[in-house]
């Protein structure tokens, strides 16, 4: 990271996180249904929000992603939405075409790259579903990594992730996390 940069984070429940650097504001996975046992009440309140720039959301799972919170962060907000084909469908009657972003890589282990208003996200088809993103974001110089619920690390390339000031995992269902 630069060293003028400074970056900050917060865990948004479940999955979700929240990172601030050089001026933008990225949020993945921050909006989802509560699961008894699983994801309590939403940690952040889509109401309340003033700045976004980007939302990123993992998969459709409704511990990952709740449509009616995430259209009304955008709307506050102005922030783009961006997942897999099925998430971007999911709202594509709700967010206009413009701030709707669909990264969709061809297959387990491939990766597809955007950027969004001066972030850059590299999306990493993973195993969880058919359609679980994780993600490689850059923002104010500062580099992190979302793994979503990513079952298997062994779909990853190393070489792709770095370099990186911060992961985001969760070491579940035999994930590999570990080893990797």
């Amino acid at each position: 990271m630069a060293a003028d940069s400074t970056a900050r984070f917060r865990l948004l429940g479940n999955a979700g996180v929240e990172v601030s650097a050089g001026g933008r504001v990225v949020l993945v996975d921050a909006f989802y249904r509560p699961f008894a046992g699983v994801a309590g009440d939403q940690a952040v309140n889509p109401r309340t929000l003033v700045r976004v720039d980007l939302i990123l959301v993992t998969h459709l799972h409704g511990d990952h992603f709740d449509a009616p919170s995430i259209i009304e962060a955008a709307r506050r907000t102005g922030a783009t939405v961006a997942g897999p084909d099925s998430v971007t469908g999911a709202l594509s009657s709700k967010i206009p075409r413009g701030r709707l972003l669909t990264l969709e890589p061809a297959g387990a282990g491939a990766c597809c790259s955007a950027v969004v208003g001066g972030i850059e996200v590299r999306a990493f088809r993973t195993v969880h579903t058919r359609d679980h993103n994780s993600y490689r974001v850059e923002l104010g110089g500062f580099r992190f990594f979302h793994d979503g619920d990513n079952e298997d690390t062994g779909a990853l390339n190393p070489d792709l992730l770095r370099p990186v000031d911060s992961l985001f995992i969760g070491t579940w269902q035999g994930s590999g996390w570990p080893g990797f």
